[in-house]
């Protein structure tokens, strides 16, 4: 059980590299010539103009420019780390719906297969516990024994 989710669990880290970097190259996600100055212009603008510039990039598909604003730390373009990660949600939605989409329907089957090989561990270790199982087997056992009485005194007194 170990190995394979020890298995699963690599598939899984390499598919969402995987998913991040189509994000990224089918997006236009990546540094231009101007990213140091977009992020000196973004950082002193109110909260506001912040997003409305953010906006109007992802509008635009502007991704060269929001490179800028959301590869790099959040606190270089006076963003909050939250912010930083919903507007670039945002922008991957708006511009490679398809793309996102298959990685939630990913994502759900992985959470899936992990409440799966949880549920298995659950059954291996409570199987696996020798009191528990003895004590299915000792009911069973004396309910077997109780039936086959039964048996034998309904057999015996209708013949």
């Amino acid at each position: 059980m170990d190995i394979a989710k020890e298995k699963f669990d690599k598939i899984t880290t390499n598919a969402a590299l995987s998913f991040d970097v189509a994000l990224k190259d089918f997006s236009g996600l990546k540094y231009g010539p101007f990213s140091s100055e977009i992020r000196g212009m973004t950082r002193p603008m109110s909260p506001g103009e912040r997003v409305k510039f953010i906006q109007d990039r992802i509008l635009a598909a502007d991704g060269e420019s929001l490179a800028a604003v959301f590869l790099p730390p959040a606190y270089l373009s006076g963003l909050t780390e939250e912010d930083r990660k919903k507007f670039k949600t945002q922008f991957f939605k708006v511009i490679v719906p398809k793309i996102v989409a298959a990685q939630e329907l990913y994502d759900d089957l992985a959470d899936f297969c992990q409440a799966v090989f949880k549920t298995a561990d659950r059954a291996i270790k409570t199987l696996g516990q020798p009191s528990k199982y003895n004590k299915a087997e000792e009911q069973q056992a004396i309910s077997l024994n109780a039936e086959d009485r039964l048996k034998r005194t309904v057999g015996g007194s209708l013949l």
